[in-house]
């Protein structure tokens, strides 16, 4: 499956969504700072969602200076759809509210 979405901002600046057909090692995407890419190998919808969190959650830590670990992501990003699928009207909220 292709990505719904080129591109995604994180903390103001805007990092592409590529896909591509083989990445160094055994991943199934890899978020770069330098060239604000993020970059997919094609798989399921499933785990593409999984995956462009991950590497969304990788940017975030890089860009407000976090370092989370490769288990801290993954951890997050395996309980964070789940989160926000069972708080539908939570995030509805937080999206609509003024801040």
């Amino acid at each position: 499956m292709q990505a719904p979405v080129s591109s995604i901002k994180v903390v103001g600046k805007t990092y592409q969504i590529q896909e591509r057909e083989l990445l160094d090692g055994n991943c199934f995407g890899f978020h770069n700072a330098k060239e604000l890419t993020i970059q997919y190998i094609p798989q399921a919808e499933g785990q593409l969602k999984d995956t462009l969190l991950h590497e969304s959650l990788h940017a975030l830590s890089y860009a407000i200076k976090l370092d989370l670990s490769e288990n801290q992501v993954h951890g997050l990003a395996a309980v964070l759809i789940p989160y926000l699928k069972d708080n539908k009207a939570f995030i509805e909220w937080l999206m609509h509210s003024e801040v």
